[in-house]
């Protein structure tokens, strides 16, 4: 997902850039903001809004 998602009820992605807006959001590779009842990243968990700028690391083997 790339801009902005807006969900009555759910956000659900692997790999988000942008806002996402509903009542549950949730993505693994996220950089925005989440703004929502509950919000969920590969950073944090928090209610109502939610954000993450950085870059995640990457394991390489």
């Amino acid at each position: 997902m790339k801009g902005v998602s807006v969900a009555p009820l759910a956000n659900i992605g692997q790999k988000c850039r942008g806002i996402q807006i509903g009542l549950y959001n949730q993505c693994k590779d996220f950089r925005g903001i989440q703004i929502g009842g509950w919000n969920e990243n590969g950073r944090r968990k928090l209610p109502l809004i939610n954000w993450n700028f950085k870059q995640q690391k990457v394991n390489k083997k």
